[in-house]
């Protein structure tokens, strides 16, 4: 009479298991969001230091009128607004990010605590199942030293 292994919450690990992976989703798309916002930052920075170099490279010929001096400072003042504005966004993110990561780790911890009980349940299911092995050899044995003695 060999029974199979049957854990009670199995239908709980495998939510478990889905909460685990629909964290890592989200903090796989959190990630991207931030190297995003990195790159967008990088790039307004590049643009900023070319438009410096092209400005310092003009004035040093002195062919730059004062009009168009003062329309790349407005220009350079609002890369620069854009700048801080992303920097505040990389600064939020990066906090989505580690909150992700939190529901990650604990997502993954409920997964193993159940994981662990589940190979504890089976572990006694096991000796369980060779004791009662045991018992039904031993019976037969003994049943068979019976017959052969009588």
């Amino acid at each position: 009479m060999i029974r199979r292994f049957e854990f009670p919450f199995e239908k709980l690990l495998s939510i478990r298991e889905f909460r685990k992976k629909q964290a890592q989703r989200e903090l796989a798309t959190s990630l991207n969001e931030l190297r995003e916002k990195q790159q967008r930052l990088e790039r307004l920075s590049r643009k900023r230091e070319e438009l410096i170099a092209g400005l310092k490279s003009r004035m040093n010929i002195g062919r730059i009128a004062t009009e168009n001096l003062a329309e790349m400072n407005r220009y350079l003042d609002t890369i620069k607004l854009d700048m801080i504005q992303c920097n505040k966004e990389i600064d939020q993110q990066e906090g989505e990010v580690e909150t992700k990561r939190t529901e990650l780790v604990r997502a993954k911890q409920e997964e193993e605590k159940l994981k662990k009980y589940k190979a504890n349940l089976y572990g006694e299911f096991s000796k369980k199942q060779k004791r009662s092995a045991m018992k039904q050899i031993d019976d037969i044995a003994s049943r068979q030293y019976n017959s052969i003695k009588e």
